[in-house]
């Protein structure tokens, strides 16, 4: 009460710019802050549009680091695999190659259907790797169609796609090509349990 009666005795051209200055000052601050969100915003788009170009080679990078630790392992993949290489990744997509060698064959002389099963487990599972899986869980499901003979010298092409990628499980989808001509070799499904890979520490944020 005693301010407003400090006030009615108040000169009243006094009391009305007091206001004016009031509002001017609040004027000022709404404008500086718009400003502000302003800049931000742009800020923000730019590094988020630079964020994005950053990802496609950094998902590719990522994927091959996985696939090297496969290698790595001394295991199977060292064994028939070590030429295979990943020639593109993007989300839920990647492109391997491989030249089909001896140890590949049948004793027919084709591509032996072991070994386009195996390719089918293995781009089934390093391509979670584009989701920024580290861990790419384990198989529940495999089955894989032959439809082509491929022979010693073919380079082989590998199409491995995620077909939906869920908190408990993957499905994934693999056609294997023949570069020459395009023509479809083998055609696989592959389905993985990944409940416990969504926790391992190495994944990353994609």
């Amino acid at each position: 009460m005693g301010y407003i009666k400090f006030w009615s005795h108040a000169d009243p051209e006094l009391l009305c710019f007091e206001r004016i200055q009031t509002l001017k000052c609040d004027l000022l601050a709404h404008l500086s802050l718009y400003s502000l969100l302003f800049d931000y915003s742009n800020n923000h788009r730019s590094h988020r549009n630079c964020y994005s170009e950053m990802t496609i080679s950094s998902r590719l990078a990522f994927v091959r680091k996985v696939w090297q630790t496969f290698v790595e392992n001394e295991g199977l993949e060292k064994s028939i695999l070590r030429n295979m290489t990943i020639t593109d990744a993007s989300d839920g997509k990647i492109i391997c190659e491989l030249p089909v060698e001896k140890m590949h064959l049948n004793r027919l002389g084709s591509a032996h259907g072991g070994f386009l099963s195996t390719l089918v487990d293995i781009g089934g599972s390093v391509v979670l790797c584009t989701k920024g899986m580290h861990s790419t869980g384990v198989s529940t499901d495999l089955n894989v169609t032959f439809i082509n003979p491929a022979k010693e010298g073919d380079i082989i092409v590998m199409d491995s796609e995620c077909v939906k990628v869920g908190k408990t499980i993957a499905y994934t989808v693999v056609d294997i090509r023949n570069k020459k001509d395009g023509k479809l070799i083998a055609q696989g499904r592959h389905t993985k349990f990944i409940a416990i890979a969504h926790k391992d520490p190495k994944n990353v944020k994609l």
